[in-house]
């Protein structure tokens, strides 16, 4: 493993135009073997990145900016950032809408997420959203589901797969922080259509827990939720869905938080570390060619004490991603795995 430690966090990972990227605080780093890395460009001071996409020519990245104020204290305004020149200058693209993902379709991106209504009483109601944008730039608010204050809703992921499937969450609306109210857990559902527009709600769907991440794969969709079992809050599970509509859980590590997917062609990476609290926690990752049979790649040379945030994987290069629970900073690792 090559390795390259930096002062902040790193944020995100991803592939675009043959090269690797990351985020890392407002730094937009890039690697063309994942071993070197250079500043490509910045972001806009006080960004903060969830995901980081690559759509044909552009580098979306959907997150935050974080202002801090003595009188107001700290505050996170909902941002889309866009960059069409390999992450060199950015445009704020979309401010304030509560975007959980932004994912790269044939027929362009994709943003799911939700719109807060109006409080009735102590409760707080929303419903699923999803906005579309052909060039990073413009956004469209294209769909919405109905919802009200017994039936609220929200958009949280997305898969294309011969049409749209958004997956999310409806249940009671929410009760505000203040009441000392909580209500029912909300049922997993999806939406599917053969375009935004057209999205209709699909039913309940049987993958559980929290979206970590999401994939789609040349075999089939992959999916890495934690906080499956609501007893047990450190509780994680991989799923396979040749739809996006019906899961099958995968036995890939168990007992292993899972953290990250990698694909490139035929080869599929899950990366993750130790669940729960450990104050040496430990690398794992796994691989398959085939969707069924997993093995544990060799992860005896990344120290102890790390933990991976995202991978990513190009060409033969693996790169990961991975900080430590108790010091500032970040790694970036590589290898080959071919």
């Amino acid at each position: 493993w090559a390795s390259t430690e930096l002062p902040d966090f790193i944020e995100s990972l991803t592939v675009h135009d043959g090269r690797f990227y990351a985020v890392s605080s407002e730094d937009v780093l890039l690697s063309h073997n994942g071993v070197d890395w250079t500043v490509a460009g910045h972001l806009p001071p006080g960004s903060h990145v969830g995901d980081l996409v690559s759509h044909g020519d552009l580098l979306v990245a959907n997150g935050a900016e974080i202002t801090e104020d003595a009188a107001e204290g700290r505050a996170s305004t909902p941002k889309i950032f866009t960059s069409a020149d390999d992450g060199k200058t950015w445009s704020v693209a979309m401010v304030g809408e509560f975007v959980v993902s932004v994912v790269s379709t044939p027929n362009g991106l994709i943003a799911p997420g939700w719109i807060d209504l109006s409080p009735i009483g102590d409760q707080l109601p929303r419903k699923a959203a999803v906005w579309t944008s052909e060039n990073g730039l413009d956004w469209t608010l294209a769909w919405e589901a109905e919802a009200d204050v017994t039936s609220s809703s929200v958009a949280t992921n997305a898969i294309w797969d011969d049409g749209l499937v958004v997956l999310g969450g409806q249940g009671p609306a929410n009760y505000s922080e203040g009441s000392g109210k909580s209500g029912p857990a909300w049922d997993r559902v999806v939406w599917a259509g053969p375009s935004v527009t057209e999205l209709s709600a699909n039913g309940s769907t049987n993958i559980l827990g929290n979206v970590e991440d999401l994939k789609s794969t040349s075999l089939g969709h992959f999916a890495l939720t934690h906080s499956v079992d609501r007893s047990a809050k450190d509780s994680s599970a991989i799923w396979r869905s040749d739809d996006g509509i019906t899961w099958t859980s995968a036995n890939v590590g168990v007992g292993w938080y899972h953290s990250s997917i990698a694909t490139d062609g035929s080869t599929i990476i899950i990366a993750g570390d130790t669940l729960g609290y450990a104050p040496d926690p430990e690398v794992r990752i796994w691989y398959t060619l085939d969707g069924g049979t997993w093995t544990e790649y060799d992860t005896s040379a990344i120290p102890k004490g790390l933990r991976v945030k995202s991978v990513e994987l190009h060409d033969g290069v693996l790169v990961a991603a991975l900080y430590s629970n108790d010091e500032i900073g970040g790694y970036l690792m590589s290898t080959r795995i071919d």
